[in-house]
């Protein structure tokens, strides 16, 4: 059957496009060559270019020895479900490698190659489901890592021993636990929220440069008393978790937010105002807490800004609390606090304030 005019049109079309997107394609890597930068995210790709894997080789237009090394690549938000084993072969001198937001679940061994270099890896948004054990005994000057938002029940053991890693970033996977961490001691961001994580090591003392950790919508029923020694902590966001017991809180003059809330802890542990004496937002929203102790002892903050109380067990506040006046925010709705009227529990932390500071006035001479 002849061919139509339509369909021979069709195919020129297609066929020019084709041409079109290669030799923009040879563009790109050209500029490349120049700057040792190629960004190809967002191309609609679902396999790797032939520019690409052909990359150490000049063009009719170049000189070889114009050619500089690749030393970042970005082929992130496209439709790649494998990464060809000779991508990585020519690229030795690799220092980024973004591939997230594709479909990627292995990872060839020639990535093995840019051990010598490479210091950023972004997996994220892929289909991983576990990563080969050599990725990070063999890739060891990494630096960040992100691995958010795949399908990982468990992280290599060599990952404890990047000792130049200064972010890890695991969330919204389903770890259950993590390695033994204790020679990450360059490691100041470690974020693990939204997995399955029941227990830490308490290995995880030894972060002593760690800053933030991310901890939050987990299974964790308590902290390893270890926790005390993350002396550079800034942020620990523990919520949404099973916790019911803290051992301590992070020795930390650093430490500005302690974030608890949704767990069931009827208590802090009673030195934390020593040990972080610089916390402002301390958020203790939706536990068990049924004592003034906990809030008397967080008195002594000369920083606290934001106290979040709701939905506990409290039926009282120490009265001295109204003394606090670095306090903006202080949010007490859903306890059983009989002795302040609704109106005022649910009013500005000005109000509430105010009142406690009357209760003191009104309060008769010893």
């Amino acid at each position: 059957m002849p061919v139509g005019k339509k369909e021979l049109e069709r195919w020129s079309n297609a066929q020019k496009a084709r041409n079109r997107a290669g030799s923009a394609m040879s563009e790109m890597v050209r500029a490349a060559h120049a700057s040792g930068t190629l960004n190809l995210s967002n191309r609609q790709l679902s396999e790797i270019p032939e520019e690409l894997l052909r990359y150490n080789e000049a063009d009719a237009q170049e000189n070889w020895w114009e050619v500089a090394e690749l030393r970042k690549l970005d082929i992130s938000h496209n439709t790649l479900s494998s990464l060809p084993d000779a991508l990585f072969q020519p690229l030795t001198e690799l220092q980024v490698l973004h591939v997230g937001n594709n479909g990627i679940s292995s990872l060839p061994r020639s990535l093995s190659t840019c051990g010598g270099a490479l210091s950023r890896l972004n997996l994220a948004y892929n289909k991983f489901q576990s990563l080969p054990p050599w990725v990070f005994e063999e890739l060891p000057l990494l630096t960040h890592i992100s691995l958010d938002h795949n399908l990982l029940s468990a992280l290599p053991p060599s990952l404890g021993a990047l000792a130049h890693a200064d972010t890890i970033s695991a969330s919204n996977n389903c770890l259950t636990s993590i390695p033994e961490i204790m020679h990450l001691g360059s490691l100041r961001t470690f974020i693990l929220a939204s997995n399955r994580i029941s227990t830490l090591p308490d290995s995880i003392g030894s972060l002593h440069n760690l800053e933030h950790l991310e901890l939050g919508h987990n299974r964790l029923s308590t902290l390893p008393g270890t926790i005390a020694s993350l002396s550079s902590l800034v942020r620990l966001d523990a919520r949404e978790n099973a916790l019911s017991h803290i051992p301590a809180i992070p020795r930390s003059h650093a430490l500005a937010e302690l974030l608890l809330g949704f767990n069931k802890l009827n208590t802090l542990p009673p030195t934390a105002s020593e040990s972080a004496p610089q916390l402002a937002v301390v958020d203790l929203r939706d536990n068990a807490i049924d004592g003034e102790d906990v809030v008397h002892n967080l008195l002594p903050l000369r920083s606290l800004r934001a106290l979040d109380l709701r939905n506990n067990e409290l039926r009282g506040l120490p009265a001295e609390l109204g003394l606090k006046t670095t306090v903006t925010s202080l949010l007490l709705e859903g306890n059983p606090i009989k002795a302040i009227r609704r109106a005022i529990l649910a009013g500005t932390a000005r109000e509430i304030l105010e009142y406690l500071r009357g209760r003191l006035t009104d309060a008769p001479a010893p």
